[in-house]
């Protein structure tokens, strides 16, 4: 990291909202929290285009109602569903097998990429996905409004001829400004957790360009399902990195973050960060305290 004289914290965005970590009860400790079994990620590991395993506890979860085929639907597609056979081997296992291929074609799902599942009830499966920058992508399709080339990556035509662009829609700093749209205002992305939990988080090179101009000094961190809020400084390097700092080590304590853990963060603008947090299990934690906290998701 760059020497203290280089540092800097954001221009102020975020600043002196009040509503610092003790503005709720905390949540119970992890060993007593439940995990939202129907809320799942995988890691693209091998092969994008080979069959798929899903965690084994989503498996056990449908031990009994084991359906032959689900549907797949990409969140920012609207109502569009991919069917996908599905594949048990007996020994508890799950996998996502014809059709899959099709649907990683179509979305450009890559080595190393995340993909975000949600179970929505009658075999029907909601995805997200996540490139290698850790961010959010969707497809320019239809609804989605066009904004100029300079944002767009082209995927390999061998797979796939769509064009994708970062969840944000990236635009400039001016435009982020003015924009009144809460959907214009929004980024997605990943943060995996280290060996070392409570040390400062560097934030995705792409987060950093998106509030390029309009930089927080702090942000509100929100776990999804609960009404806790935490209050963390954010710190720039003076080489376009940034950091989760001060703040940063009393939210990981309080959610009991482990080596592992995998955290998705949506930032809403004016400082608002909303996180989810994925166990070693792939499966989502639960924090709900029961003072009325509404789980929230985009």
């Amino acid at each position: 990291m760059a020497s203290t004289s280089r540092t800097r914290t954001g221009r102020g965005r975020g600043r002196g909202r009040g509503r610092g970590s003790g503005s709720s009860s905390l949540p119970p400790p992890p060993s007593t929290l439940p995990l939202i079994i129907e809320e799942f990620f995988i890691v693209v590991y091998e092969d994008p285009l080979v069959k798929k395993e899903l965690p084994k506890k989503f498996a056990d979860y449908l031990d009994g109602k084991e359906p032959a085929k689900v549907y797949l639907r990409a969140a920012d597609c609207g109502p569009r569903l991919w069917t996908v056979e599905v594949l048990f081997d007996g020994q508890g296992r799950m996998y996502l097998d014809k059709g899959w291929e099709k649907f990683a074609i179509a979305h450009g799902v890559d080595f190393g990429w995340f993909v975000h599942f949600k179970y929505e009830g009658d075999d029907v499966l909601t995805v997200k996905v996540f490139d290698g920058t850790m961010c959010r992508r969707f497809h320019v399709g239809a609804g989605i409004p066009v904004v100029a080339a300079s944002h767009f990556a082209t995927i390999n035509l061998q797979r796939a001829s769509w064009l994708l662009l970062l969840h944000a829609i990236t635009r400039s700093p001016s435009h982020a400004r003015s924009s009144s749209s809460q959907e214009d205002r929004c980024f997605e992305f990943l943060l995996r957790i280290d060996d070392d939990p409570l040390g400062i988080k560097r934030l995705p090179d792409k987060f950093v360009e998106f509030v390029d101009g309009v930089e927080p000094a702090h942000l509100q961190l929100r776990e999804a399902s609960c009404n806790c809020r935490w209050t963390v400084e954010v710190l720039f390097d003076g080489q376009g990195k940034m950091y989760l700092h001060t703040g940063w080590d009393k939210f990981a304590r309080d959610l009991a973050l482990e080596p592992g853990c995998q955290l998705t963060f949506l930032y809403e603008g004016d400082g608002e960060m909303i996180i989810k947090v994925f166990d070693d299990t792939a499966c989502r934690r639960h924090y709900h305290t029961g003072e009325s906290g509404s789980d929230t998701d985009s």
